[in-house]
């Protein structure tokens, strides 16, 4: 269940969405928001980031300690485990989506992100290289500092130019990542694997 101050601390939602594991860059990413604030005060008025998601290891004590020693603890709010409906209400909730991650195979979060309209900010290693192409994505690196400028720029936006990077999100989900879509991607794989002919597009083959 989401809690009661979701609803009614009135700043907008900075998300992270996801397995709470030192590879997603949850460290960087607290870092980064201290010295967003830091450079850009006027945002702690207006933004918070929300980290949900269930403890792998032992991380969250860590990462809680680490905003309280940079003073930042009241603009990051841990919220654990979210799931089914309560879910669906914290996605349409946020305003923003982040994965400043070092290591991905297809993340599952950005595309809900995506399919809830929230622009998101992701790292190159999220593999998901079409964000950047269709300007659904904002791109991070994994220094705090360079974090932490990409934040500031984009949340001090109009939120309708905001809105706009979502707008991308939803449509290439919609034209990528649809049930619809898929079914029609794997069913192409499947007649080219059977009955040979011309590789789909979709299919990209490397050889060693």
């Amino acid at each position: 269940t989401l809690p009661d101050w979701l609803h009614k601390d009135g700043r907008r939602i900075l998300l992270f969405l996801g397995r709470i594991h030192p590879k997603k860059g949850l460290q960087e990413t607290i870092a980064a928001w201290h010295l967003t604030l830091k450079s850009r005060p006027n945002l702690s008025e207006t933004w918070q980031l929300v980290i949900a998601g269930w403890d792998d290891g032992n991380h969250v004590k860590a990462l809680k300690n680490h905003a309280i020693e940079l003073g930042i603890s009241p603009h990051v709010h841990f919220i654990g485990p979210i799931f089914g409906a309560d879910k669906d209400t914290l996605l349409a909730s946020a305003g923003a989506f982040i994965l400043a991650s070092h290591s991905e195979g297809l993340p599952m979060a950005v595309l809900e992100a995506w399919s809830h309209s929230l622009p998101v900010f992701m790292t190159q290693e999220c593999n998901l290289q079409e964000g950047f192409v269709e300007g659904a994505a904002l791109r991070l690196s994994h220094s705090p500092l360079e974090i932490a400028r990409v934040l500031g720029e984009a949340l001090s936006l109009p939120e309708t130019e905001l809105a706009s990077l979502g707008s991308k999100g939803r449509a290439l989900v919609i034209s990528h990542y649809s049930r619809e879509r898929v079914s029609e991607m794997m069913l192409k794989a499947y007649e080219w694997v059977l009955g040979g002919g011309v590789r789909p597009q979709d299919i990209d083959v490397t050889y060693g």
